[in-house]
């Protein structure tokens, strides 16, 4: 009997020592995958904040217009203003730019902020006027209460980083 267990001695220990490797492998496993979870969260939780903050932007920019420009008349009077433009000005800065990045980037373009509610988030927009509006049935004459307007808002990372845009065409009702 002696013998025998002279012979299995070293069986159990060998044995052993497969199965805690074989544990920390799994936990290693999972660890990593976990881990890689967390960071895909965060980096979809930024890119929805970002989107949220272009929207809350773009919904400002419209009480913008409705409350301030309404008629074409007080946006001229504006167009000093940051942020305000008319559509050819900035349809020639974008001919001139290769992209939307450059556009957003270049110094003719001024942006105003809007508030977020996410605090590390920012939202800006500019507005642009375009012209009046043809009722329908009207012959195709031009109403004197109908204009339109394209309002470009972009959300951003306060620390830089990720940015999305959204446009919205806007028409003044009386």
């Amino acid at each position: 009997m002696t013998a025998l267990r002279r012979q299995q001695r070293g069986a159990t220990l060998i044995i052993a020592l497969i199965f805690l490797v074989v544990l920390t492998v799994v936990a290693l496993s999972g660890m990593q995958t976990a881990s890689t979870e967390i960071q895909t969260a965060r980096r979809v939780k930024s890119q929805m904040d970002v989107f949220n903050a272009a929207e809350e932007a773009l919904k400002y920019a419209e009480n913008v217009v409705q409350n301030n420009y309404a008629d074409p008349v007080d946006f001229y009077a504006a167009l000093p203003s940051d942020g305000l433009y008319l559509g050819t000005d900035i349809e020639s800065a974008v001919s001139n730019l290769s992209s939307i990045q450059a556009l957003l980037n270049s110094p003719s373009v001024a942006l105003s902020s809007a508030t977020t509610s996410s605090t590390d988030t920012e939202g800006s927009f500019f507005i642009e006027y375009m012209g009046p509006l043809a009722s329908p049935g009207n012959g195709g004459a031009a109403p004197t209460d109908r204009y339109l307007y394209r309002i470009t808002a972009i959300g951003q990372m306060s620390s830089g980083g990720q940015r999305k845009m959204v446009q919205s065409y806007y028409v003044t009702s009386p």
